[in-house]
């Protein structure tokens, strides 16, 4: 998934329904991007749909203060946030002028995860165009003055989402990415989300450590428009986002 596209959650099967709505014209380039709870199918109905579908996990955050979602936690993960949370120092930047102090740090993270996982990294061109544009914020977390991760959430009040979370081969605690989800988190409920997406999940160690934070699975769904049989019903929603 990728900050740029709105996602839309769908409690239920066949739950579109808005009164406020713009009828969408003939988009060949455009694209759908919603997701529904994993527990709406049943196991044979999953199987199929992740064959071309995503994993994507969740958290409902409505009415929940910080307190509520750490004590919600089991003892370990609740022990981990907490000690995370006095070892390192986390600074939250949404401006290009702030990103530039940092920029050779956040590079050497990106390709120090590149090396290890063999995975593609996010370019630094995206982060600095995402920030221009302020689509996200970056929280970044420093152990001994070094910048050993970073996270970015997109500044999306009513469906943030976290679609990158980085963290430095030269930090060996285990605390640190469970605390860069918690702050990110913990700034939504600040915002009074009703939920937050923690992003796909690519693998069942993935997944394993997200549900550690109690979050929900997903199945996350992406159609090109005029691929979709009943497209002339489709419409725009009418939200605090762009459409």
């Amino acid at each position: 998934t990728a900050p740029w596209y709105p996602i839309l959650f769908l409690p239920k099967k066949n739950s579109l329904s808005y009164a406020h709505h713009q009828k969408i014209e003939k988009n060949n380039k455009a694209f759908s991007l919603f997701f529904l709870p994993e527990k709406n199918f049943n196991n044979q109905e999953v199987e199929n749909l992740l064959k071309n579908n995503q994993l994507i996990h969740y958290i409902t955050l409505e009415n929940k203060t910080s307190s509520d979602f750490l004590n919600s936690l089991k003892s370990r993960t609740r022990s981990y946030i907490k000690s995370g949370l006095k070892k390192f120092k986390f600074i939250k930047i949404s401006y290009y002028d702030q990103f530039l102090k940092y920029e050779k740090s956040l590079h050497r993270i990106l390709i120090e995860q590149h090396i290890k996982f063999l995975s593609p990294m996010p370019p630094l061109k995206l982060l600095k165009n995402l920030l221009i544009n302020n689509l996200i914020y970056i929280h970044l977390a420093f152990e001994n003055d070094l910048l050993v991760g970073f996270s970015t959430i997109t500044k999306d009040k009513f469906l943030p989402h976290i679609f990158w979370i980085l963290k430095s081969d030269r930090c060996k605690s285990n605390s640190l990415s469970l605390c860069l989800y918690y702050v990110c988190i913990e700034e939504s409920i600040i915002r009074k989300a009703k939920l937050i997406s923690l992003g796909t999940s690519i693998s069942e160690n993935v997944a394993n450590f997200k549900e550690k934070l109690r979050a929900e699975r997903g199945i996350l769904f992406k159609y090109k428009l005029n691929s979709i049989s009943s497209y002339q019903k489709l419409f725009f929603i009418k939200t605090g986002r762009n459409y």
